[in-house]
């Protein structure tokens, strides 16, 4: 297999990387460690003529206006995990909302959501419960990430499926929350192959955990006044 260095899609002929990296590739930057373009400076953050943002973690330069949309490629992502032990993973990046960022993985070779997620609920349960034990309530979303291959496009990519925001306390039954996850994931999963004929799921890679900051709606104090007095 042949990868892209900007998008990490694979293919089998290096006339269809080509091709790709011409007509369809949407991760690429102006700069990539193994482009043969010459090596840049990052260049000045005060530069009024600048249009590019350089990114530390990646040694790159992105697009100021897709700089948001990179910190969510799984470059970008691979760069930033730092790993806390067998299977759990720390993803320093975080946005302004975002507390914290995890990806569990599995040591097996699995090609079926439920045998993955069966094998990695303990160590999600232990980062769930070590973060309420941090915070108290937040809200928390799972995305999952397959690689697919298409056989008749000669394509091999990544697919991600993801969950809205729950909120969780330190009342609530852990395994119960991430089964009803999980459900939703494989669902998700589900009806993409159902929906775009002609992928196959090939292997479950990781699964990423993100804890978000819980702002409740504070009681307001606001008393209308009686209309013979607005009057």
């Amino acid at each position: 297999m042949i990868r892209c260095p900007d998008c990490d899609t694979s293919f089998t002929r290096s006339d269809n990387l080509k091709r790709h990296q011409k007509a369809s590739c949407r991760k690429r930057v102006q700069y990539h460690p193994n482009s043969s373009l010459p090596n840049k400076k990052p260049k000045c953050a005060t530069s009024a003529t600048s249009s590019d943002r350089w990114c530390e973690t990646c040694k790159i330069y992105v697009p100021q206006s897709s700089y948001n949309g990179h910190l969510r490629t799984l470059q970008h992502k691979q760069n930033c995990c730092s790993p806390l032990e067998e299977g759990i993973g720390f993803l320093s990046s975080a946005f302004a909302s975002r507390i914290a960022s995890f990806r569990i993985t599995s040591a097996k070779y699995l090609l079926s959501y439920n045998d993955f997620f069966t094998d990695v609920l303990d160590k999600c349960v232990r980062v769930i419960r070590n973060q309420i034990h941090l915070h108290d309530t937040l809200k928390i979303n799972l995305e999952v990430f397959g690689r697919y291959v298409h056989e008749t496009k000669q394509l091999v990519e990544i697919k991600s499926f993801n969950t809205n925001n729950k909120v969780v306390t330190r009342s609530i039954d852990l395994p119960n929350l991430l089964q009803n996850f999980f459900e939703i994931l494989e669902a998700k999963a589900s009806e993409f192959q159902e929906r775009e004929s002609g992928w196959i799921l090939e292997r479950v890679l990781f699964l990423e955990i993100n804890f978000n900051k819980y702002n409740p709606l504070r009681a307001s104090s606001y008393i209308p006044l009686p209309k013979q007095i607005l009057l």
